[in-house]
């Protein structure tokens, strides 16, 4: 044996001595509780286990009342002696009793309040414990004792302790839960030892125990003073560990008041609230405000509280102060001591103080978190201001605030509510009124202030935003209130109250809805609640109705009731109706009889169907036959019943065809009881042993070799599918993609491991069989399942215990194994291998009791269900060898092997399909009777199925067949020469009609097939589209058929499906369909919904009706209306519009198309085909229909949509607003700015917002300018800017008013200013006496509107340039007369065929001055700087504008320009700025003036809509929110098509899009870099870092620090670690990535590394190889969290 496996083979020795040591700890403790044992050596009785937490969990409840009960009158340690002395002396050693004792009576000297959420809070007398808080005390002494006697020998053992986890894993090992508590006890009760043990963690920098946040915790919660200090030093020497502040200040409000206070002092006295861990710590010890506002803490906050804390007399003044800081603060400091002095103070000002006073305390009451306290401030506020709403609605959230728990406690129970009694009904546990109310007199009063509140809450309630702070609001509604008066009304299970609720109930939203119908009326009373729930039964809510049948159904019912639910009848709901025939049919025959004679005779057809319903449930009776026949002749008394009732009345009295089908063997098609003949399945079993059962011994030696291998090549880099640069030892992942399986790296060093090393597949399947799941330690107990013996019985011995989670590199191990197996399984000599095991295996399965290959699960363990082992990840991998086949011969035998195995378990365990059993019809191995037998059997294959896997041939036949389908096929077969297809769909077709015979004559009642109708993917034939309108009579369509989702089988969802796959057969027409309709009452408007809910139909319907434009009308609605099309309907509506489907989504509308239709169509026509189109569309694009049809009709002004837009900011309508005819050129110029005024000022709004809004103008735009005739938004926008100066011509002169002359001067840069002269004299401005002269009025608008224009046009000609928009010369040449846009134009270089140049008129001039004269037509552009680098000319035109002193209006000749590397042709992204830090807010506003958007999914985009090209920047960060401590590191920049969403490279990228592309990125990170400095990080790439690195390693005396390709490698004491010099980002070796907290480069200081280096990354880089080369000195608790 080698040293590696004796070492090996001791390792696992000690680890099953570990283990059984753990075990016998355990159970012990059960053993001194008086539980039963719940594990044996291997396995774990979850049951029992499951039943002893049980009783544990009472036990400690029990404690928890019993410390709150006598609070007052007892300490802890006293009730915990007296009542629970044995439970105290089975946790607890004796010598440990004491010090138990004491922290359990000292925790109300803490805050009680716990949680993300906490707020610093004491009460000296009460003892808020949750059980499992004390449990947590108790499991923790009782665990001391498995290591040490003390906390000093538990940290003095601390190498040992490491070398048990690293044995057993960390969650096995017994952990020290409320390890804080109990350092706190040992310190206070004078453990010196301890505390030194402490100090020298903190200080020392060699120390084998590491700090952790139960150590910071045991500190605070401690006396221990000098400790408080040491701890304070710890805080202020943490420099750039910001994760040592972090674990520090979010800790310190769990201790003593002192030790805050000490800590508190540092943090003022160093002025550490710079730190964003600090800010967030005091958002959360005072809940001033949340993570997203937690900027706005400052140093006058902090000064605020440490006065507060420390002087009294100050926090008095401050609890007198009408400032909302100073008020909260003042009582937040009270609380901080003792919280009843708080809750005196906030009741006094409820009672006299000012409004504004009652809202912060309102806001402090929110931080008390606990109802007994919150509650009592809220019932005053109610008690003493029920009228003020705002009152009302800011103290709500904390009246009753755990009504929610309370409400699941009364429905389900204490215990099922916590989730440990699994019941399947509601048991309606009673509730005590004492929860929130004094007596049953208090509760009663509330519920009237409660009833009074709720009829005073306007019907959409009311936000009151902001609300005490900008960053706070409230609101109220209708619903607040009846939840309190619905739950007070239980408690005192008056039914009055109960009665007056009733009333209030449909107030509530739906969920809450439900659930109080249920607590209030499972037992209804009175009248009231007796109509109430009745009246429920119609609610909207589908959930609701069906809460509210189930407690019908358990009533005894009166003549009232029935009466009231026949009048229910009158609704269309599907579940309502059948719900409601069901409770009729409980009816006596008399009666039921009666209730049939009065629906019949109804005059609404809806009633009538549900006595039609109710007959058709009798027939379905054998008991009620009597009854039915005599029901019958009712039925034919009907008085002219429509054409649906004929259908089903039909059925229902003369012979029924449904009948017949379902009543005749195997429905007409197949002999149900035809017995299946196959041969015998045999195998020998004996392969097994032969192949398996080998020495673990062989697989650990391979597994030791491969994860040396890796080792040895941990350092080789290479680039994941996606981009990003890995080494080796950090992670194993896929480097591409070859016919759809994933290529990882490095596959010559696996097949030279394979060939040297493993050396044959057998071994290799044992490797892969031995390692298949493996993920992480999780994986060893699911070794522990049931199945492990069966694994053991045919793997070989140790199966169940082999373990990858000893080797560093555990989970590559397997994934490499896994990569070999899937290369050399596939090879020919190796799939009979494969195959010859998989039987093996099923074959041993067949031989053993059924019991043993499968494990069925109780429910008592979350859910019931059944798992086999042929399912499980042991057997998973070898078994699927037995289903796959090629040849004839290997289908055969994979078939018998799989129905062999489905009849052992009675399933289709083996997932054999339909077209399987097709394929082995057609080779004669079964009947087809045995076809139809598995289709119609849900336990083999079933309809489902069945019609779902025939969807493609069936639907597409002339397409490419999936890869399910074609493996049918034959080599060279065509699908309409297959047998098995064509055999296939002949028994589809059968099926199908067979249950349409069945479906289309049903009533509400649910037939056998209604179940599969939604699976059924074609019909076909006029006929059968007839048979579905007459069946749906005058019933809607079922709109979420169109949407490819259901609402169940209802007879209106089914009719509504098959109409929507019914389609005409070939040669079908209108002439087929007017003699079809021949005799049936269709309307036109049915024929049209059919036609725009089903398109096949539309040319048969268009036909029949004669319409001319109907199939364009459709296209029309369906291209405006609609979202999604697929490629047959693209097609057609290109045919009809220039605009793109994604324009006609974002709004666009064309108008051409429009008039054509409603003019071929005719109003009434049109109208019809509108009022139809709700079918194809949501309600919102519905309404975007309506809006847009009534503005082309000019249905509304243009004055009614500016004021409706103005107050709404509604975006359909502003797009619809440029579509009211046009009735001057005065008018569109009108509609041009007004739309330029929507765009402005929605430069106030968020992001997203903005972006939507932008949306909505471009489209609005494009739709004035098809409204106005131009060909184009550019050609629009321009002729628009030069009338709106042509309009101001008059203002150019001088003009008299009063004393002077005024007139409006553009200077040679563009910009529009006013002059001002009197008597001869300019002035420098207007005189203040006339500035409200109505002239001086109007041309200070006219000025504002021309400086407006010159911004406006200024950016536009700029995103003219970036996205080469061509001009005519003649367009250029009117844009010069505009005097705004001159001064622009005539200081740009354009470009031309011809050359580049300035334009002056109808010439251009280049830098040299040639000139080039222009003809009307010729097409320019403005020039890019890559169109003068490409050109030759850049420099000279720089040179030029230096000399001339040429100012142009945006950077054009001086514009940074972006040249595409060689290195990034080939790519689909750009590295060039990897690892910059961003500031993610500041980089969105820098972008927003550059078209980039912030998308929730996406990220930070651009869109080129012309190119169809989306550039997206990379970064893991939120760009709606401040990131919390350090700013995200941008990743790289992609690019991707549009529409296809696919990556594109960067070669194909146009050149000026992808330099426009790279200049916002530079502006980015020059911008928003955190630290707000300009780094110039474009010349900053990782081979400057590393040498920059090399150069300082000596100056910090590292020499464990070495550099593979862009990773810095470093050999640490506790680790290996490798860390990216572009990104930072840091990997364990053979780990996961460690997340460090880096600090702001603002609160690194002026300098932290020796040497000048003006980019924060590389500084931050060589911070964290200096942390990390002396990582035995890390103190961060997180960051050594994930290290150990």
């Amino acid at each position: 044996m080698s040293e590696n496996e004796e070492l090996e083979k001791k390792r696992k020795e000690e680890a099953g001595k570990q283990n059984k040591r753990i075990r016998q700890h355990k159970a012990k403790l059960r053993e001194a509780l008086g539980l039963k044992s719940d594990t044996s050596e291997k396995y774990e009785d979850y049951e029992q286990r499951r039943k002893n937490d049980e009783k544990i969990r009472q036990m400690f409840e029990l404690m928890s009342d019993r410390f709150q009960e006598l609070a007052k009158d007892k300490k802890p340690s006293e009730i915990v002696t007296e009542e629970f002395k044995e439970v105290l002396n089975a946790y607890v050693p004796e010598k440990n009793q004491k010090n138990f004792l004491y922290i359990l009576d000292k925790r109300n000297k803490f805050s009680y309040s716990s949680g993300m959420s906490r707020r610093t809070v004491r009460s000296a007398n009460e003892r808020f414990m949750h059980y499992t808080t004390i449990q947590r005390l108790f499991d923790s002494y009782y665990n001391l004792s498995f290591y040490a006697d003390t906390m000093a020998d538990y940290y003095n053992m601390a190498e040992e302790r490491y070398a048990l986890y690293q044995l057993v894993g960390h969650y096995t090992a017994p952990s020290l839960y409320a390890e804080g508590d109990m350092i706190a006890a040992e310190l206070d009760a004078g453990g010196t030892d301890l505390a030194q043990i402490l100090e020298d963690i903190l200080m020392s920098e060699n120390n084998t125990n590491v700090v952790s946040t139960d150590i910071i915790r045991g500190i605070v919660k401690s006396d221990n003073t000098h400790l408080h200090k040491i701890l304070g030093d710890f805080l202020l020497a943490a420099r750039l560990q910001e994760g040592v502040r972090q674990a520090i200040c979010e800790n310190m409000d769990c201790g003593t008041v002192e030790s805050f206070l000490t800590l508190l002092k540092v943090i003022e006295d160093n002025d550490l609230i710079r730190f964003s861990a600090i800010k967030r710590a005091v958002s959360t010890w005072t809940g001033l405000c949340d993570e997203e506002n937690m900027e706005r803490i400052t140093a006058k906050q902090l000064d605020l509280m440490g006065k507060a804390l420390r002087d009294r007399e100050y926090r008095e003044e401050l609890i007198k102060s009408n400032d909302n800081i100073e008020l909260y603060i003042g009582l937040w400091a009270q609380g901080f001591y003792e919280v009843e002095d708080s809750m005196k103070t906030c009741q006094e000002l409820i009672k006299n103080g000012t409004k504004n006073q009652m809202l912060v305390v309102s806001y402090y009451n929110r931080a008390l978190q606990n109802i007994k306290f919150t509650m009592q401030q809220a019932k005053l506020m109610l008690e003493t201001h029920p009228e003020d709403m705002e009152l009302c609605a800011a103290y709500l959230p904390t009246y009753m605030s755990n009504i929610w728990s309370i409400l699941w406690q009364a429905l389900l129970g204490k215990q099922r509510q916590q989730g440990y009694v699994y019941r399947s009904e509601y048991i309606y546990e009673s509730v005590s009124y004492d929860v929130w109310f004094k007596d049953e007199e208090e509760a009663r009063k509330h519920f009237y202030l409660l009833k009074q509140l709720h009829d005073a809450v306007p019907k959409k309630g009311h936000l009151y935003s902001p609300c005490i702070f900008p960053w706070y609001s409230v609101s109220i509604s209708k619903s607040d209130g009846v939840n309190g008066m619905a739950m007070i009304a239980y408690m005192l299970q008056d039914n009055e109250l109960i009665d007056i609720v009733c009333q209030e109930i449909p107030y509530l939203p739906v969920q809450e809805r439900e659930n109080y119908l249920c607590l209030l009326l499972h037992e209804p009373k009175t009248q009231v609640q007796r109509d109430a729930l009745m009246q429920a039964l119609s609610d909207k809510s589908p959930d609701t109705r069906s809460n509210a049948f189930k407690l019908i159904e358990k009533m005894e019912l009166n003549e009232d009731d029935y009466t009231v639910l026949q009048n229910l009848l009158k609704y269309k709901y599907a579940d309502l109706r059948v719900n409601v025939l069901k409770l009729l049919e409980k009816r006596d025959d008399d009666g039921l009889y009666r209730a049939i004679e009065r629906l019949v005779s109804d005059k609404k057809e809806e009633m009538r169907l549900g006595g039609i319903d109710l007959v058709a449930r009798l027939k379905k009776n054998d008991n009620r036959q009597k009854l039915y026949k005599k029901s019958c002749a009712l039925l034919t008394g009907i008085q002219n019943p429509t054409e649906k009732e004929e259908v089903i009345i039909r059925e229902l009295t003369g012979e029924s065809q449904a009948d017949k089908a379902l009543e005749s063997q195997g429905y007409g098609l197949y002999r149900p009881q035809a017995k299946m003949e196959l041969p015998e399945f045999k195998t020998d079993s004996s392969l097994l042993k032969e192949l398996f059962h080998r020495n673990t011994d062989e697989f650990y030696e391979i597994c030791n070799k491969l994860e040396g291998l890796i080792e040895k090549n941990k350092n080789l880099e290479y680039k994941s599918h996606y981009g990003e640069e890995y080494l080796l030892g950090e992670k194993f992942i896929a480097v591409g993609y070859e016919n759809g399986e994933a290529q990882y790296p490095f596959p010559e060093l696996w097949e030279e491991f394979y060939k040297k090393e493993i050396k044959d597949y057998k071994t290799l399947f044992n490797l892969h069989i031995w390692t298949f799941g493996y993920v992480n330690a999780t994986w060893m107990k699911e070794r522990k399942s049931k199945f492990a013996p069966l694994a053991e019985e045919i793997y070989g011995k140790g199966y169940s215990e082999f373990d990858l989670d000893k080797y560093a590199h555990g989970y590559m191990i397997k994934m490499i194994l896994q990569v070999l197996y899937n290369r050399y399984s596939r090879m020919e000599e190796n799939r009979a291998l494969n195959k010859s095991v998989a039987k093996a295996i099923l074959s041993t399965f067949l031989e053993l009791p059924i019991a043993k290959t499968y494990i069925a699960r109780k429910a008592s363990e979350g859910y019931g269900y059944v798992e086999y082992a042929i399912e499980h990840d042991f057997f998973k991998p070898v078994v699927q060898a037995a289903q796959n086949w090629k040849t004839e011969e290997e289908f055969e035998e994979a078939f018998i092997l799989q129905q062999t195995v489905n009849k052992f378990y009675q399933k289709n365990i083996m997932g054999l399909t339909f077209l399987d059993y097709v394929q082995a019809y057609t080779k004669k191995m079964i009947s087809l009777d045995n076809v139809y037998q598995a289709a119609f059997d849900s336990d083999e294959v079933g309809l489902s199925r069945t019609f779902n896997q025939l969807q493609t041939v069936v639907c597409y036949p002339d397409t490419k067949l999936a890869s399910g389908p074609s493996m049918y096929l034959k080599e060279g077969e065509k699908f309409e020469e297959s047998e098995v297809f064509k055999t296939a769909i002949d028994i589809y077709w059968k099926i199908v009609d067979m249950i349409l015979n069945v479906e289309l004559k049903r009533s509400e009642v649910e037939t056998k097939f209604s179940y599969a109708v939604s699976s059924i993917s074609k019909i076909r034939g006029v006929k059968n589209l007839v048979d579905i309108l007459v069946a749906l009579g005058k019933d809607i369509l079922d709109r979420s058929t169109y949407y490819s989702y259901r609402s169940g089988s209802s007879r209106r969802s089914n009719l509504s499906h098959l109409l929507y796959v019914s389609e005409p057969l070939p040669g079908e027409n209108g002439e087929t369909l007017k003699k079809e309709l021949k005799g049936k009452k269709i309307t036109e408007k049915r024929l049209v919904e059919v036609a725009m809910f089903s398109s096949k139909w539309i040319d048969c319907i268009e036909e029949y009706l004669g319409w001319s434009g109907l199939k364009s009308g459709i296209y029309y609605f369906a291209a405006h209306m609609n979202e999604w099309f697929d490629d047959r309907k693209k097609a057609i509506i290109a045919k009809y519009t220039p605009l793109s489907i994604e324009d006609l989504n974002n709004g666009a509308f064309d108008l051409d198309w429009f008039k054509e239709c409603s003019q071929k169509l005719g109003e009434k026509n049109f109208q019809m085909l509108y009022d139809s189109a709700k079918y194809i569309s949501d309600s919102n694009k519905h309404t975007r229909a309506r809006k847009y049809t009534d503005a082309a009709r000019g249905k509304v002004t243009v004055e009614e949509l500016e004021e409706e837009i103005n107050a709404k900011r509604n975006k359909d309508l502003l797009m619809s607003y440029p579509l009211i005819p046009i009735a001057s050129e005065k008018d569109a110029l009108r509609r041009y700015q007004f739309l330029q005024k929507f765009l402005k000022e929605s430069k106030q709004f968020g992001s997203q917002r903005r972006a939507s809004e932008s949306t909505a103008v471009s489209m609005g735009m494009q739709n004035l300018a098809t409204n106005t005739g131009y060909t184009d938004v550019t050609r629009l926008t321009l002729n628009m800017e030069t009338k709106l100066v042509e309009n101001m011509k008059s203002y150019f002169e001088w003009q008299e008013t009063g004393e002077v002359k005024l007139k409006i001067e553009v200077d040679e840069n563009g910009k529009p200013a006013i002059l001002c002269e009197k008597n001869g004299k300019m002035l420098k401005s207007i005189p203040a006496k006339m500035k409200k002269d109505e002239f001086v009025l109007e041309i200070k608008g006219v000025c504002k509107q021309l400086k407006d224009q010159y911004t406006r046009t200024k950016a536009m000609f700029e995103q003219f340039m970036e996205d080469s928009v061509n001009f005519t010369a003649s367009e250029l040449a009117n844009l010069q007369g505009n005097p705004v846009i001159l001064p622009l134009l005539r200081n740009l270089v354009f470009i031309c065929d011809k050359g580049t140049g300035f334009i002056d008129k109808k010439v251009m001039r280049d830098f040299a001055g040639e000139e080039i004269k222009l003809t009307p037509k010729k097409k320019l552009r403005i020039a890019h700087p890559f169109d003068l680098w490409k050109a030759g000319n850049w420099h000279e035109y720089q040179k030029l504008l230096f000399e001339k002193e040429i100012k142009q209006p945006f950077k054009q000749v001086f514009r940074e320009l972006y040249i595409k590397t060689k290195e990034e042709l080939d790519r689909h992204d750009s590295l060039r700025y990897a690892g910059n830090q961003i500031q993610p807010q500041k980089t969105v506003a820098c972008l927003k003036g550059r078209r980039w958007v912030a998308d929730y999914e996406d990220g930070l985009q651009k869109i080129y809509y012309k190119e169809n090209i989306v550039a997206r920047i990379y970064a893991m960060a939120d760009w709606f929110s401040p990131s919390d401590i350090e700013a995200p590191t941008l990743e790289w920049v992609e690019f991707s098509d549009r529409k296809t969403f696919k990556a594109i490279k960067i070669q194909d990228i146009p050149d000026i899009v992808f330099s426009e592309v790279m200049r916002d990125v530079d502006l980015a990170v020059s911008v928003a870099h955190a630290g707000g400095v300009d780094p110039e990080t474009s010349h900053s790439t990782m081979e400057m870092r590393k040498m920059i690195i090399e150069f300082n390693l000596p100056l910090f005396g590292l020499t464990n620090v070495t550099f593979s390709g862009n990773h810095a490698i470093i050999e640490g004491k506790r680790g290996s670690y490798t860390v990216h010099l572009g990104s930072g980002v840091i990997f364990k070796r053979g780990g996961a990535q460690i997340a460090v907290l880096p600090v702001h480069s603002q609160h690194r200081g002026k300098m932290f590394l020796p040497f000048i280096d003006e980019d924060p990354k590389t500084a931050e880089i060589m911070s964290k190889i200096v942390l990390f080369a002396e990582d035995n000195k890390i103190k961060d608790p997180y960051i050594l969290e994930q290290i150990m």
